[in-house]
């Protein structure tokens, strides 16, 4: 059985999420044709059918609806996000321990962190010097795993963008 791309299933979601707020606005405009047309013809009077709280039916109408649409969509894309995040570790599996141990404290600070934080939050965390940690950023630089940007006196370490794309 083949299973749906994430490319597909992001299309479906919002093929679906469309579909909603089309068949939304198609109830709304058949509901006002129908009352327009019942009050030209003579069926019906402003008076019986209040104009003022059919808009307010309609537009709270509308926030669940939009409502809805908007927690769909959300919850697939936490759906998602947690399958790519709860495996990290087969995700970089390719890394050893140090490494794996860098990336994900580069991964909870969104991708990004200066070299000193790295080397105190690493440091306690798992009891690495900075000679250590010096030289896994050296070898995760070389597989392009991480960048090492200049600022200042201060090293930035970021995630290469392929790797980053993989958990934001």
């Amino acid at each position: 059985m083949k299973t749906d791309t994430p490319e597909q299933k992001h299309f479906k979601t919002w093929l679906l999420a469309i579909g909603i707020v089309m068949i939304f606005v198609f109830i709304v405009s058949l509901a006002t044709l129908y009352i327009q047309n019942a009050i030209t013809i003579g069926n019906a009077c402003g008076c019986i059918i209040p104009i003022p709280m059919m808009l307010l039916i309609l537009a709270s109408l509308g926030v669940v609806v939009g409502t809805f649409t908007s927690y769909f969509l959300f919850k697939r894309f936490l759906q998602e996000k947690k399958e790519y995040t709860h495996n990290i570790d087969s995700t970089l599996r390719f890394l050893d321990k140090d490494e794996r141990s860098i990336i994900k404290t580069l991964i909870k600070h969104k991708g990004i962190l200066k070299q000193a934080l790295l080397n105190k939050e690493i440091g306690t965390e798992l009891g690495m010097d900075k000679v250590k940690i010096h030289r896994v950023l050296k070898k995760l630089e070389l597989k392009g795993v991480i960048n090492k940007e200049k600022d200042g006196k201060i090293n930035t370490i970021k995630l290469d963008d392929g790797i980053k794309d993989l958990f934001f």
